[in-house]
């Protein structure tokens, strides 16, 4: 859980991140009203208050934000608690348990967040994406609403559509499922609602463009539906297979040639790598100079992700033909064959969820011990 948190803050917060910037730290980080901070600020600390400029993007990690400054660039932090009182000239990205909006910010505005309060005064001058388990929606956004909620109440003024879908909690959930909209609200565009739930309209709502709802109804499963999704992760894996094939080819040949020979010393490698690695990266992101290997790790890091499964595809298929006395076949047939039996294999109870994480293990062992032989040579 702690993996797929971290990979999200960093694809979430960080799409336009900066490389030089000034850093603070400690229990408390406070920026008081007459201060003015030079370029962008990365922040780490028990608590943070900002009150004044920074002509810069601000990025921080903190239990408990409060932002009442301005901020003459964009915003991207995370924790558990955030009150944002401020004004952002750019975007604003925020991930937290506890989120309350009660500023300006003239772009856009990413929410992902338990609890969602856009207080009335507020103004987003952007679109307001949001995925969260209860909002309430109170504050004026000039542009487009759209995301997923499980419970939300709006009573301001929307400037464009509002496109959300009523879902099930996502990091909690609660009982109320109510989707409401207050009188009072405004909507000038279009208003689109998925839910198994009909959206609850007060009189005196104004929507100036469609209501398009769409109730969702539990469906029968279907032979034909059941096979879709097996099919699509089959040949979406043997699609990826059939990419690295052509792409790296060679060295594939290498990290296969390291998996059927040493398959014990790569989970070893693998695991020690999969401890080590989401925390190294993250330290060498807290240092200035670091940033971009820690960037280029994370990269390196989610390509493995997605690739492991096809690489050990190839190798079951490799052995799989291999046994049944067919030699001397294409890649490209491997990963066919080897897709199929991976995937049913995957599908079974506890045994396919310790082969999905073995398969990483090995993989990425099998990339580190490669790498030491090239090194020894």
């Amino acid at each position: 859980m702690k993996k797929i948190l971290l990979t999200i803050l960093f694809i979430f917060l960080l799409p336009n991140i900066a490389f030089a910037f000034e850093t603070k730290s400690g229990n408390l980080v406070s920026i008081s009203a007459d201060e003015v901070i030079e370029g962008s600020l990365f922040i780490q600390a028990e608590k943070i208050e900002i009150n004044g400029v920074i002509n810069g993007d601000v990025f921080c990690l903190s239990p408990d934000v409060k932002i009442g400054g301005a901020i003459n660039g964009d915003v991207l932090c995370a924790g558990e608690n955030i009150d944002f009182s401020g004004t952002s000239t750019g975007n604003l990205r925020l991930l937290f348990a506890d989120t309350k909006i009660s500023g300006k910010v003239e772009k856009n505005t990413n929410i992902l967040s338990d609890n969602f309060n856009l207080s009335d005064g507020a103004d987003l001058s952007g679109e307001l994406f949001i995925l969260a388990n209860q909002a309430k929606i109170a504050g004026e956004i000039n542009r487009d609403l759209f995301g997923a909620v499980q419970t939300i109440n709006i009573s301001s003024f929307v400037g464009g559509d509002i496109s959300l879908r009523q879902r099930d909690g996502f990091f909690s959930s609660t009982k109320n499922n109510e989707f409401k909209l207050s009188s009072g609200a405004t909507v000038l565009g279009d208003f689109n609602f998925k839910g198994k739930n009909n959206p609850i309209k007060e009189e005196g709502v104004i929507i100036k463009g469609e209501e398009n709802k769409t109730i969702l109804k539990e469906e029968e499963k279907s032979y034909s539906s059941s096979l879709i999704w097996p099919l699509i992760s089959i040949f979406s894996n043997i699609l990826i297979s059939f990419v690295f094939i052509s792409l790296f080819r060679n060295y594939l040949f290498s990290l296969l040639g390291v998996i059927k020979t040493q398959s014990s010393k790569s989970i070893l490698f693998g695991s020690l790598a999969l401890l080590l690695l989401p925390l190294s990266i993250f330290l060498i992101f807290l240092t200035m100079i670091g940033m971009p290997l820690a960037l280029m790790l994370l990269f390196v890091f989610g390509i493995i992700i997605i690739v492991n499964k096809s690489i050990i595809s190839i190798a079951i298929g490799a052995k799989a033909l291999e046994l049944i006395k067919i030699k001397k076949t294409s890649l490209n047939k491997q990963a066919v064959v080897g897709a199929i039996i991976l995937y049913a294999l995957t599908q079974l109870p506890f045994v396919g969820s310790f082969i999905s994480f073995a398969s990483v293990l090995i993989v990425l062992g099998a990339i580190i011990q490669n790498f030491r032989i090239k090194l020894s040579k």
